[in-house]
């Protein structure tokens, strides 16, 4: 086992589980894609505009009545 005093290992300190940055960094690309996936899907305004004409000098209008 250890041979001395500094030679000593705590098993505390090495651990098998996964953790640190590469988690991290994982978490963040996967909320980068979700941000993306959200924002290509999300209906746009800017896409598809409403166009609203107006009508030439003296032209009149005819609007449909609602009942």
């Amino acid at each position: 086992m250890a041979d001395g005093p500094k030679d000593y290992r705590d098993p505390k300190v090495t651990t098998t589980d996964r953790g640190g940055s590469r988690t991290w960094l994982w978490w963040l690309l996967v909320a980068i894609a979700l941000a993306l996936l959200i924002w290509w899907l999300w209906p746009s305004e800017v896409a598809d505009p409403v166009v609203v004409e107006e009508p030439a000098e003296g032209e009149v209008i005819e609007e449909e009545a609602v009942e």
